[in-house]
């Protein structure tokens, strides 16, 4: 284990303060997992957005910039091919800036035409009266879903990450 790290000391003339996430830690824990304790900084993330506006963001203390999955949508384009370009693209800018960068994924939608349908309630849009192609949360196929997105989340995530 690595030697702990100081703890920054907070400006109270800032508005937002610049601490040090590491603060309190010993090297070679991870500042984002390791567990905190009272009084430890909290974590201030954001949205990916611009790299200025990112800029001025880890100015103040923020180190941690998030992209989410289309809420209403998923990465799979047809079976077993998956596009996550967009979350690779933002990924690559928060790193060029010496950032920390996540992904959160929401997985409750599948591409029309992909797996068969489902004999269980669909969501339905009520301004146009149409179903919408969700996973009903009781849908037994929803697990297999998820596992094939995690697995293709994973490879395009961790294998080409190492």
């Amino acid at each position: 284990m690595g030697p702990l790290h100081s703890a920054a000391q907070p400006d109270p003339t800032r508005l937002l303060r610049l601490w040090d996430i590491r603060g309190g830690s010993r090297s070679d824990d991870d500042p984002y997992t390791r567990t905190r304790n009272i009084g430890d900084r909290m974590i201030l993330s954001a949205s990916v957005t611009t790299p200025s506006e990112m800029q001025i963001l880890a100015q103040y203390g923020f180190t941690l910039f998030q992209t989410d999955s289309d809420h209403l949508s998923t990465d799979q384009l047809r079976p077993n091919v998956w596009n996550f370009s967009t979350q690779t693209a933002a990924r690559q800018s928060v790193q060029r800036l010496g950032l920390d960068w996540c992904y959160f994924p929401t997985k409750p939608f599948r591409r029309s035409g992909i797996g068969s349908p489902s004999p269980l309630p669909r969501l339905q849009c009520l301004e146009h009266l149409q179903p919408v192609d969700a996973f009903f949360t009781l849908d037994p196929t929803w697990s297999g879903f998820i596992d094939l997105n995690y697995t293709a989340m994973a490879q395009e995530f961790f294998q080409r990450m190492s």
